[in-house]
């Protein structure tokens, strides 16, 4: 079977070009893909927030988003999502690659194995070698440490200061769990930051409408960018996300 991609859209980017609509049913709910071509390579797209963006950021079905990309047999998973930054260094407008994360969700479902005493190892969070195509697709994009809460409002700069004071760089609301629910299902997942804002007391505050205005100028560098990700992942896969002690087989097929 030919290596198919999914990529997975957020605030500010909604959809891929000739998108042919693929509704997949899962036992978390129903999720509706767009199917198409990037990189020479068959691609499924969902928007995590829903097709009308109605889901705010601690309601998305992260589960339900997952399980449809694996049902589709997608072998890699690009995450796009906004985040603030936590550093001066980090300036909003820029790109970075997702390298590690603290997970201090609360609210969202964040495993398939709720029922089950399965331990995954997350020594490596994030594929390394689909995190490689998306900082050579992105050259000087940085690889950062992600902080993941709940939302849907902002930090405090107290909250911030603690975030950066245990190593993150940038912060955001659905890199976790999303990440780390493709993990589980043995999928390649690596992230792409766009840096929409710096966080309280870092910066100067952006409303959340500046930060999509800000990503919607950069829609063309954004497709670029996953396109030649895309044509840069290894047709053989030789990495272990797939064998990491507890990630579940899954073989559920889409429904077209």
């Amino acid at each position: 079977m030919a290596l198919r991609l999914g990529i997975v859209g957020g605030t500010g980017f909604y959809g891929l070009p000739k998108l042919e609509p693929v509704d997949v049913e899962t036992p978390f709910g129903d999720v509706a893909l767009g199917r198409t071509k990037l990189g020479g390579r068959e691609a499924f797209f969902v928007p995590r927030h829903g097709g009308r963006h109605e889901r705010p950021p601690h309601l998305v079905n992260h589960r339900a988003n997952v399980h449809a990309l694996a049902s589709a047999h997608c072998d890699y998973v690009l995450g796009v999502f906004n985040a603030g930054s936590l550093v001066k260094g980090i300036r909003p407008g820029s790109w970075a690659v997702l390298g590690d994360f603290l997970d201090f969700h609360r609210s969202a479902p964040r495993t398939f194995f709720a029922d089950r005493a399965v331990h995954v190892d997350f020594s490596e969070p994030v594929c390394p070698h689909a995190s490689d195509a998306l900082s050579k697709a992105a050259p000087g994009a940085p690889r950062v440490v992600y902080a993941g809460l709940d939302g849907p409002r902002f930090e405090t700069p107290a909250e911030v200061r603690m975030l950066a004071g245990a190593g993150a760089q940038v912060v955001g609301m659905t890199a976790v769990p999303e990440a780390t629910l493709a993990h589980e299902r043995g999928l390649c997942y690596a992230g792409l930051v766009f840096v929409g804002n710096h966080a309280s007391g870092v910066g100067r505050p952006a409303a959340a409408q500046e930060i999509q205005a800000l990503l919607g100028a950069q829609r063309r560098r954004l497709l670029a960018t996953l396109d030649a990700a895309a044509r840069g992942l290894p047709t053989k896969k030789s990495c272990r996300c797939a064998k990491a002690p507890g990630c579940a087989d899954l073989t559920l097929e889409a429904k077209a």
